[in-house]
């Protein structure tokens, strides 16, 4: 009997992204191959106090539009908590749930590519695709100075074979999520957690793709200050500390040494990044009422 696909998308208020995302993950084989009942893609909008709010709208109209997603609704905020609550929602006969963020597109094969991994590999309890910016495929004279920085940054990683668990993307057996639960904290990426906490058992996937939109300067910013204060608050867990600084070390390391050879947009693309940790160190001084703010790639937009 063909496995059954469960798919969730943690949403905070995305509508025009998501719909990309929504589409791209339904034309995957993954997908297709599955017969319609053995299948589902459970979206849960959470941070939502009102149903008539315009992303849970936009969210059931994707209901109609594409056959097996479903919408949860939740009020408590925060991407942790929508996970947790989609692992329980997911279908009984789903060993394995695939999470996806609500601004990616995925390459055709990559969803079956990282199951397929994972249900071969019992030694292990999550999969992980590689996240590759967008811009790659653009030419290299239409690109900014930090789309350059991420295409050449991705590739080292790549080339390194030093690509993690991001929260774009990965496979989690629905038992293990269950019994371990992602922190109900809000300033805590549900990444940063898994990988620190649960290194040894991701097993990444590089044949599989995830693709994302660049940051602009003020969302790198927003990012910057929301990673420094996840950091701080990993520090209440003890185990995760060692696997964290070793990380950083080796890709500080690597950035070095690979991109004293880059060309000179490379490097001034990394500077305005350094500049954008810089201002985002400033921001963590400020109290915050949204510790996870939404970036101009997700933000809600009207439909056309």
């Amino acid at each position: 009997m063909q496995p059954f696909l469960s798919i969730g998308i943690p949403s905070k208020g995305e509508s025009a992204s998501l719909q990309r995302t929504v589409r791209s993950l339904t034309q995957t084989t993954a997908w297709t191959s599955t017969p319609k009942a053995n299948r589902e893609i459970i979206i849960c909008v959470n941070g939502i106090s009102n149903h008539n709010d315009q992303s849970v709208l936009f969210a059931h109209q994707l209901e109609k539009e594409f056959p097996g997603v479903r919408v949860i609704v939740q009020k408590a905020p925060g991407k942790n908590k929508a996970i947790n609550t989609i692992a329980r929602a997911a279908n009984p006969h789903a060993n394995e749930i695939y999470f996806s963020d609500a601004d990616v597109v995925v390459s055709r094969n990559s969803v079956g590519d990282v199951l397929d991994a994972l249900r071969k590999d019992p030694k292990h309890d999550l999969a992980a695709p590689e996240t590759i910016p967008a811009a790659s495929y653009s030419p290299k004279k239409a690109r900014s100075p930090l789309q350059e920085y991420d295409v050449a940054r991705a590739r080292i990683l790549s080339t390194k074979h030093m690509h993690t668990l991001i929260g774009r993307g990965y496979a989690v057996r629905r038992e293990f999520i269950l019994a371990n639960p992602l922190p109900e904290s809000h300033t805590i990426g549900d990444d940063a957690y898994l990988y620190q906490r649960f290194k040894n058992r991701i097993i990444m996937v590089p044949r599989a793709k995830v693709f994302y939109k660049s940051s602009s300067f003020c969302d790198r910013i927003k990012q910057r200050t929301r990673n420094i204060r996840q950091n701080k608050r990993l520090e209440d867990y003890p185990e995760t500390k060692k696997v964290a600084d070793k990380r950083k070390t080796l890709v500080s390391l690597e950035k070095r040494k690979e991109f004293a050879k880059a060309s000179g947009k490379v490097k001034f693309g990394a500077a305005i990044h350094a500049t954008t940790t810089l201002l985002g160190r400033i921001r963590t001084k400020f109290p915050t009422k949204d510790p996870w703010p939404r970036i101009s790639s997700s933000k809600s937009r009207k439909r056309r």
